[in-house]
């Protein structure tokens, strides 16, 4: 270096980091303590129970009566294969299987009210009325209750108030999923979702799984967070969130990402294309020659190349020999 007489200035990296970590923490806590988290509480099941029991009710309906988004989901959590994404014969989904087994009908609705049977015995007899019952009998019981929960009242004991009529058409329902509601807002619905045998496991995906569907979507929107809402790229609200998603939500703004069913697998698989492009951009032929024809290395390093152009010799070359004697 010395030989080519580059103009050089004494550094110290260590001090212009040790300054600009010092502004880069006192502008972090100024902000903190002006603007704060931007982070809301975790959504629990009880939340939901006590702001929006009817949601709470429809979403256990639909787990009951196997049409919930987790129950036709498919793979890792279900054997039904019919909404499986792919592309062509590409299916990972299928290939790899049910790795995490949910049976929402059992796990969310009818395993918390058989424990919560021994406290109320109605349950009891509710549960075995659902159990024996045809699947043509239950499916008109299920009919009539749908129809009448949206104008259903909630009493002061947490049980859903329908009319003579629609009580009687609803069959065991009316019970069932009033000791739903009082299990969810108890705070223990979501225990006994759970239901880990094992003392030490500590697995919430049940729960989690059981809110899957409209009742996030709603909370989502609110909170600018859906795909359609580039939501990936936000922490809670309009707040910055991942900036190096962009180019990944992306695709989920344009059709057929935006569109078809399969967007998930096509935008992954699109950005694994990409990358594996750039892995091996050097031994692909014509594009390993892009960098020479568009010469943007010459930008970068323009200081350089105009001290190879001025010439080792020049006044202005001199004068740069100068400074790094000096220094």
């Amino acid at each position: 270096m010395q030989e080519r007489r580059i103009p050089m200035v004494e550094f110290d990296i260590v001090k212009e980091a040790l300054v600009a970590g010092a502004i880069v923490l006192g502008i972090v806590l100024l902000c903190a303590s002006i603007f704060g988290a931007p982070y809301s509480p975790a959504i629990t099941i009880r939340q939901i129970a006590r702001e929006h029991p009817h949601a709470l009710i429809e979403t256990a309906m639909r787990d009951l009566t196997g049409t919930s988004l987790i129950a036709t989901y498919g793979p890792p959590y279900t054997h039904d294969t019919a909404n499986a994404q792919h592309l062509g014969f590409f299916s990972p989904e299928r290939w790899f299987g049910v790795t995490h087994p949910v049976d929402p009908p059992t796990t969310d609705v009818l395993h918390p009210l058989q424990d919560a049977a021994v406290l109320n015995p109605a349950l009891t007899q509710a549960l075995q009325s659902w159990a024996h019952a045809s699947s043509a009998q239950q499916a008109a019981w299920v009919k009539a209750f749908d129809a009448a929960v949206p104008s259903a009242q909630i009493s002061a004991t947490n049980t859903l108030e329908l009319s003579a009529q629609a009580t009687a058409a609803s069959g065991p329902l009316p019970t069932m999923m009033s000791g739903i509601l009082q299990l969810g807002r108890a705070g223990l619905l979501g225990a006994a979702i759970n239901d880990n045998q094992n003392v030490y496991s500590y697995s919430e995906q049940d729960s989690i799984l059981f809110l899957q569907g409209d009742v996030l979507l709603n909370i989502a929107a609110q909170r600018d967070l859906l795909g359609s809402q580039w939501g990936i790229l936000h922490e809670e609200g309009p707040y910055p969130g991942p900036w190096w998603l962009t180019p990944y939500t992306f695709l989920y703004q344009i059709p057929p990402y935006s569109t078809s069913s399969s967007g998930d697998l096509m935008a992954a698989s699109t950005m694994a294309l990409i990358f594996l492009v750039l892995l091996f951009l050097p031994l692909i032929p014509f594009l390993n020659t892009l960098p020479k024809r568009f010469r943007v290395y010459r930008l970068i390093w323009r200081d350089y190349y105009h001290w190879v152009r001025a010439g080792p010799d020049s006044t202005e070359n001199q004068t740069g020999e100068d400074v790094r004697h000096a220094s």
